[in-house]
């Protein structure tokens, strides 16, 4: 059984070793994780797998313990199976870009990186940004990875982030996601 557990509350040290140490005891394969900390917030969502069904109200009722004694707010969410389908390697579809705007802060940039990336078509597919404060100023850092089909033209799409990033007086980096050696 596949479930989707997000866990989110004031940070403090241990949430992840408490959390992930809950799905070990249950033998529960965590198969994805994100997790960020925004001004002392944490979130983090994960994806699990459970051996058996049978186990899920286990994990609801530890879970629900660890949320009352952290204070956290934790939801579980089973997910449907996925439709088993022969698809040829993925990155003869489509291929991952790294794209990162730093500039002043100003009211937008991700609403229109984001726009810039969805009216094409394109799915973001993870996505962080930043408020830094630089002696008076404040500098403003979007970074995120987009899925960009092969059919699709990269250098249109490249053309569109540095328009909106001049729109920003920002810089822009673009490029492919270097894979990791195996």
């Amino acid at each position: 059984m596949k479930l989707c557990v997000t866990v989110s509350g004031k940070d403090q040290s241990g949430i992840i070793a408490d959390v992930t140490s809950v799905f070990y005891r249950l033998k529960g394969n965590l198969q994805d994780a994100t997790m960020s900390i925004l001004c002392g917030e944490f979130a983090m969502i994960f994806i699990v797998a459970l051996p058996s069904q049978k186990q899920l109200s286990v994990l609801e009722s530890y879970l629900k313990r660890l949320e009352a004694k952290r204070k956290l707010s934790i939801d579980i969410r089973p997910l449907s199976p996925a439709k088993k389908k022969k698809i040829p390697h993925a990155t003869q579809y489509e291929m991952p870009y790294y794209v990162s705007i730093f500039g002043e802060d100003r009211a937008g940039i991700v609403y229109h990186v984001s726009h810039l990336l969805a009216s094409r078509g394109l799915n973001i597919t993870d996505l962080n940004s930043k408020l830094i404060q630089m002696g008076k100023k404040k500098i403003y850092g979007l970074a995120l990875e987009v899925d960009i089909p092969k059919s699709k033209d990269i250098k249109s799409v490249e053309k569109g982030l540095r328009q909106v990033a001049k729109r920003y007086r920002a810089d822009l980096v673009f490029k492919p996601v270097e894979p990791l050696p195996l």
